[in-house]
Order: C-alpha cells, then sequence, then structure tokens
C-alpha cells in the first residue's frame, strides 16, 4: 500500500518544544499510513487567522494532508476558522490533529468531530455571566 504524503505543523504559541510536537505529528502520521515530507508553520503574528497556511499550501502540490500538532490552532482567533478548515478541505487535503487524535479525510468530514470542536470553542469562549444567564 502507498504511503500518504502530509505536512507537519507544530504550534508556535504552545509552550511545548517543536521537537516534542514532532514526535507527536510524527506518531500521527505512521497511524495514517503515511509519512511527514516537509513542515509548514503560521508566524507567530499570523497564527490568529492562519492566512498564510493556505497560500502554503497552493504553492506545494502533491502531497496528501496536513497534520496539526493541535486543534487549538485553529481557535486562536475570535471563532474556531472554520473558513480555513473547509478551504484546506475543499483543496482535497486531509486535516488531522495529532495530539487529540481527530481525523477528517477527504471527501468526507467526521461532523460529529467538528460539530464537537465548533461547541467547545462557542463554550469556551462565552463569558460566565452570559452561561449563567443561559442556566436561571
Amino acid at each position: 500500500m502507498k504511503k500518504k504524503i502530509f505536512y507537519a505543523c507544530a504550534d508556535i504559541l504552545l509552550p511545548s518544544p517543536q521537537p516534542e510536537q514532532g514526535l507527536v505529528i510524527n506518531k500521527k502520521a505512521e497511524m495514517e499510513n503515511g509519512v511527514i515530507k516537509d513542515r509548514i508553520a503560521e508566524e507567530f503574528r499570523t497564527a490568529e487567522n492562519q492566512y498564510l497556511l493556505l497560500d502554503i499550501l497552493k504553492g506545494k502540490p502533491g502531497f496528501d494532508g496536513i497534520i496539526f500538532f493541535t486543534v487549538y490552532q485553529f481557535l486562536y482567533g475570535k471563532h474556531f476558522n472554520l473558513k480555513l478548515f473547509n478551504d484546506i478541505q475543499n483543496q482535497n487535503y486531509e486535516i488531522h490533529f495529532a495530539r487529540e487524535n481527530f481525523s477528517f479525510y477527504k471527501n468526507s468530514k467526521n461532523n460529529q468531530i467538528l460539530d464537537f470542536i465548533i461547541s467547545h470553542d462557542l463554550v469556551f469562549r462565552r463569558k460566565e455571566e452570559e452561561i449563567r444567564n443561559l442556566i436561571y
């Protein structure tokens, strides 16, 4: 069986050493019958909106997908970056999150996991006052 080829994308804002993140990302690649062939990353000034990432992906065809260290890389902006998520999938790339062991394959979204991520984001960002108003 042919091995899949992935990009690795470490989390530059997380206080975890990049070599450590690399080990976890490489393990996820193995689990997906693949190998890491290149590394891409946002820089700290663009991590909030990740606008460089899609341009980088478009400029390097021939990969099966991208393995992010954590789903939190999509949560550094005001909301879960669903636009980037959809743009990556629309480019026919798989999306994997190594730390959480979540996977989204080509032409097939795992809507249960995606709904969980977005719901978590909405609850996580809600102000305590808003939560109390929902309960009472």
